[in-house]
């Protein structure tokens, strides 16, 4: 009887290992998304910097810098 006790136990503690590892995957495949967003969005950013006349660096930095402000991982 105890040692169907303790498979069953260290089964549990597998199971219990398994799904953290599911949840941290899923948790750094959304962190990577918003990884992959911000730096498409300053490829984006620089393009339309070089697209203008004159530079208005200041301005459009804030902007960029406005956008992504207060975005915190979760």
């Amino acid at each position: 009887m105890s040692f169907l006790y303790s498979l069953a136990s260290e089964l549990t503690v597998i199971r219990r290992s398994v799904i953290e590892d599911y949840r941290l995957a899923k948790e750094i495949t959304m962190v990577s998304g918003e990884v992959n967003n911000v730096v498409i969005a300053h490829a984006q950013f620089l393009e339309e910097l070089d697209s203008l006349e004159t530079r208005h660096v200041p301005v459009k930095m804030d902007e960029f810098s406005m956008r992504f402000k207060g975005r915190t991982v979760r």
